[in-house]
């Protein structure tokens, strides 16, 4: 098949998708939308194409719709078979594609949080899922909401981004990040890789610190973000707790050569956002066999049972979150990682995930009119 993916640019997650279909044998295009100072890297077999950096692309009500001559003209160049959109807001460029069919890909937040942000995206959403064949999503909470907003209930699937298990497994190398960070086996590792966006409640983490701090006064929380990117309150937190000792900044870390080396070499993991929908980062730690803490929230239903797979703690509580770390570093933690481990890989492969995502490429095709 031809098919070509319309994301962000360097979207890890879809990356991930397109490495799947180019190791399948198919035609593989990445469509970026344009972003200052980011350029596409190459990836073998993925022919690359930005869209132009016009002015509409920079007003937010309008950037998608800037795009329409665009998409229409590309995809009627490249003659795709499938046009498959990531993320709901794009959903009218996916009107005006030239493809033989199009798919649309749900995030959780374009379904769960932001139609309630901007309630003109619910009329938006209303009217152009109609020009969709089909519809995926990483959840059942994502699907719903979906639904709720006129998502086509027909090839309507839920169908995980999945874990590349040759990259996050239990064999990577242990001790490779310590050696960076130079942190010695001995000292106390937390991770967090969440971006800095209120939702991932950073603050949250920053204030559980001084607790854990009382017992493991060597303890390293590590983030991997920059600094400049906290806000000036926490900024203030963290200095007048004297915490900066026991915080480290790594920046952007590359998803595929670092990434798992610091999920490997951490004690613990922590992701607590205040809504998510199937938190990729999550199980990309739990492949690694490192505990999780998470927060309680609706998508860990039927998936893991917490205290047994994975520590969950409520939402914005950092007394809860310090004595789930301190309880993981004092080795009282009681998380069974290989049972874990096995529900990520049976159930959220990406090889049997993108297997059932390419079945529902074929299926549509196959039902074209």
């Amino acid at each position: 098949m031809r098919l070509g993916f319309l994301h962000q640019p360097n979207d890890p997650y879809t990356i991930v998708r397109m490495k799947y279909f180019i190791s399948k044998g198919h035609t593989v295009f990445s469509i970026t939308f344009p972003k200052k100072n980011i350029k596409p890297r190459g990836i073998n077999g993925i022919t690359n194409i930005q869209l132009p950096d016009i002015m509409l692309n920079r007003i937010y009500m309008l950037k998608r719709v800037a795009f329409i001559w665009h998409i229409y003209k590309i995809t009627k160049e490249l003659k795709l078979e499938i046009f498959h959109v990531v993320n709901a807001e794009s959903v009218i460029l996916a009107a005006f594609s030239s493809s033989k069919k199009t798919v649309m890909e749900n995030q959780g937040s374009d379904v769960l949080r932001t139609p309630n942000q901007y309630p003109w995206l619910k009329i938006i959403y209303k009217i152009f899922y109609n020009y969709v064949d089909a519809v995926i999503q990483d959840s059942k909470i994502a699907q719903e909401a979906g639904l709720k907003y006129g998502a086509p209930k027909e090839n309507n699937e839920v169908i995980e981004i999945g874990i590349d298990f040759t990259i996050f497994n239990k064999y990577v190398k242990k001790g490779v990040a310590r050696k960076k960070l130079n942190l010695n086996q001995n000292i106390p590792f937390v991770f967090s890789s969440r971006g800095m966006k209120e939702i991932y409640n950073i603050d949250i983490i920053m204030k559980s610190i001084p607790k854990v701090k009382n017992i493991f006064p060597d303890v390293k929380i590590v983030f991997s973000s920059n600094y400049g990117n906290l806000s000036e309150d926490i900024k203030q937190f963290v200095n007048s707790n004297n915490l900066k000792n026991n915080i480290i900044w790594t920046g952007w870390l590359n998803h595929e050569l670092e990434m798992p080396y610091y999920y490997c070499d951490a004690d613990v993991v922590v992701s607590i956002p205040s809504s998510d929908s199937s938190p990729f980062s999550v199980y990309e730690a739990i492949a690694t066999k490192t505990p999780v803490i998470v927060s309680d929230l609706p998508w860990l239903k039927g998936k893991f049972i917490p205290g047994k797979h994975l520590i969950s703690v409520p939402i914005r509580d950092e007394i809860a979150l310090s004595d789930e770390i301190i309880r993981i570093l004092k080795g009282d933690s009681v998380i069974d990682l290989k049972e874990a481990y096995n529900i990520v890989f049976d159930k959220i492969n990406v090889v049997k995930e993108n297997d059932k995502l390419e079945k529902l490429y074929n299926k549509i095709i196959d039902n074209r009119k």
